[in-house]
């Protein structure tokens, strides 16, 4: 179970280096970058609520 948490956390942060580099990509324009902040946003949320979906399940 160990193996899928540490999985989850690894794509976790394979999805935040990937969202950064968009946004620095993006960073050209004000709505565009306030869009995607808001929109990183809710992915780390999501993320984390899967995180502590999987630990509930594990314990």
């Amino acid at each position: 179970m160990n193996k899928t948490v540490s999985a989850v956390m690894s794509g976790a942060a394979a999805a935040a280096a990937v969202g950064t580099a968009v946004y620095m990509m993006n960073n050209r324009s004000g709505s565009k970058v306030k869009r995607m902040r808001k929109s990183a946003a809710k992915t780390v949320k999501a993320v984390g609520s899967i995180a502590n979906g999987i630990s509930g399940i594990i314990r």
